[in-house]
């Protein structure tokens, strides 16, 4: 059974890891390229592992099966809305992409950002439901840098 959870503060290899594996795999997901990640210092790690486990300026939340991370998904709380979230990064491993998880934020719209290249991010977005926007409302670089943004507005708050 795959568990949820929010990253902990600690957990810096880890992130380090899967955001690595996930530019590995889906290099055209993300505006962050594979040697640019490489590149980074272990204090922006450890960093952005502080800020995904606070939940206050972003989150991040791990998929977990059987002690091995399947996926992520990070993002950052709208600063006027609480009710809305930024989806900002997110990827499923390969092997377990039948696998789908909702955390629960209390959130009343999601919006992700999409490189035009990754028609399988597009696909599956649009499949859960999501919509292009024209204006994603926000000056954040991991929305503003991609050139679809796309949003799913929560009938059930998560």
């Amino acid at each position: 059974m795959v568990e949820i959870r929010q990253i902990q503060a600690d957990e810096s290899l880890l992130l380090k890891e899967v955001r690595l594996a996930a530019l590995e795999d889906s290099p055209d997901a993300f505006a962050t390229k594979l040697e640019q990640a490489l590149e980074r210092p272990d204090e922006y790690w450890k960093e952005r592992t502080r800020n995904g486990a606070g939940g206050q300026k972003e989150f991040c939340v791990l998929a977990i099966d059987d002690q091995e991370t399947v996926g992520m998904a990070i993002g950052f709380p709208d600063k006027e809305d609480p009710l809305i979230i930024f989806l900002i990064s997110m990827w499923v491993a390969p092997a377990a992409l039948a696998v789908m998880a909702a955390a629960g934020r209390g959130a009343a719209s999601i919006l992700a950002g999409v490189m035009p290249a990754n028609s399988r991010a597009l696909a599956f977005y649009t499949k859960l439901g999501f919509t292009q926007v024209s204006d994603p409302n926000s000056d954040h670089p991991a929305v503003t840098e991609c050139e679809l943004v796309l949003e799913k507005k929560l009938e059930d708050k998560m």
